[in-house]
């Protein structure tokens, strides 16, 4: 496993270490993704500049995607998933058992030097889904619960080991759980159990720790839907054909084999219904972030996106941006607000503080022009859309003002 650090220019890390994130790339899970991707660099920087230091994870990566990837999850798509949830437990545990060893005399200068109380988790796309998985399924029982297979298969768990595998350098009986102060999703999903549908707060809810969450997504997105979407898993494959519904490769002689049951398979949650849906049932700190112009991960928004003169219109409605150096370096800074309200509450709960429980939906502004008649009528631009209407969505092709929403 391997993993970059990133420090903040700061001189007392011994009588006062820092908070820090534990950062997820993104990627698909494709073999070539990693921590040299574009833009991993401005948000580890980013937050080290805020004070925190920040670790980029690699986990492993290689998938096999079915030809109907928007429609249909493989099972090498399902192993990729579980393997990275493995990596990024590892990693966590890792980082807690070096700083844990080597604390005093001259070991010290070998440690992360950080503050194990104030831990933070964070990816984006496939990286957030693995660090999601981290915070919020704890138990080998949870995970269970989504890597569903079928009567007579080989499980997840008997083919690739315990989500908490005993293969790092951090033990399995190092406990972390406890400690995930916060999460940062970045067009991310939470997936649950088909049967969990309509309840997905009681999926998580017997859980000890459910850690904040603040998340940014796009609502155009084709990957994660930003409220929900039902996944149907591959089926076995017609005749010669490549099997996305079973797998042995080498790994075991009893196949893994995807338990598609219904014609709907599982369920997944983006931003917006883990905000609705599960954070706000439980009373859990969260913000939301939406970009009506925004598809999966940072992007044009325009009708020729190979244009390089078309203003960059993934913003989340700071509106001067052309780079997306700037938009990463916004979510970066509305992050450690929200992590830093969390580390600066003593009262134990941060429940009905209005700064904590926040809606920003970047879309298009639809008020009326102001004329002779309706000033005549005093209405001038009384007549606000409805964030992400169809009527917005329709019109994305431009870059707009956002509206600030308090549930």
């Amino acid at each position: 496993m391997v993993y970059d650090v990133y420090y903040p220019d700061y001189n007392n890390y011994i009588t006062c270490p820092l908070p820090f994130i534990v950062f997820a790339h993104g990627g698909g899970f494709a073999e070539c993704a990693g921590i040299e991707a574009d833009g991993l660099d401005v948000i580890a920087k980013e937050f080290a500049k805020r004070g925190f230091v920040c670790f980029l994870v690699n986990y492993r990566s290689g998938v096999s995607l079915d030809p109907l990837p928007l429609t249909n999850t493989s099972v090498q798509q399902m192993e990729a998933i579980y393997k990275a949830g493995q990596d990024m437990r590892g990693a966590i545990r890792s980082i807690i058992k070096r700083q844990l060893n080597e604390t005093t005399g001259d070991n010290w200068q070998d440690t992360f030097r950080i503050d194990l109380e104030n831990m933070f988790l964070g990816g984006n796309s496939a990286g957030s889904v693995a660090m999601l998985n981290a915070a919020y399924y704890p138990t080998q029982a949870k995970i269970n619960a989504v890597f569903p297979v079928t009567t007579g298969s080989v499980s997840f768990q008997d083919a690739l080991g315990s989500i908490n595998h005993d293969a790092y350098y951090g033990e399995n009986t190092i406990s972390y759980y406890s400690k995930i102060r916060g999460v940062l999703n970045m067009w991310g999903s939470m997936f649950l159990p088909y049967a969990n549908r309509n309840n997905p707060s009681g999926f998580f809810s017997g859980n000890t720790n459910n850690a904040p969450i603040i998340s940014f997504h796009g609502v155009q997105d084709k990957v994660f839907n930003y409220k929900s979407q039902e996944i149907r898993f591959s089926l076995p494959p017609t005749l010669g054909n490549y099997n996305h519904n079973s797998d042995v490769n080498c790994l075991y002689n009893t196949p893994l084999i995807l338990n598609g049951v219904t014609n709907i398979d599982q369920y997944s949650l983006g931003a917006q219904y883990i905000f609705e849906k599960i954070l706000q049932p439980l009373q859990i700190f969260r913000e939301l972030y939406l970009d009506c112009s925004m598809d999966h991960g940072l992007d044009k928004g325009t009708v020729d996106d190979l244009d390089p003169n078309t203003k960059y219109c993934s913003d989340f409605g700071i509106g001067t941006s052309t780079t997306s150096s700037a938009v990463l370096s916004y979510i970066i800074q509305r992050a450690c607000t929200f992590f830093q309200a969390i580390i600066g509450s003593t009262s134990g709960t941060l429940e009905g503080d209005p700064n904590i429980h926040k809606v920003f939906i970047e879309c298009v502004n639809n008020r009326n022009k102001c004329t002779a008649l309706n000033l005549s009528n005093n209405d001038c631009g009384s007549n606000p859309a409805i964030p992400c209407s169809n009527q917005a969505q329709s019109d994305n092709l431009n870059c707009h003002s956002g509206d600030i929403i308090t549930p």
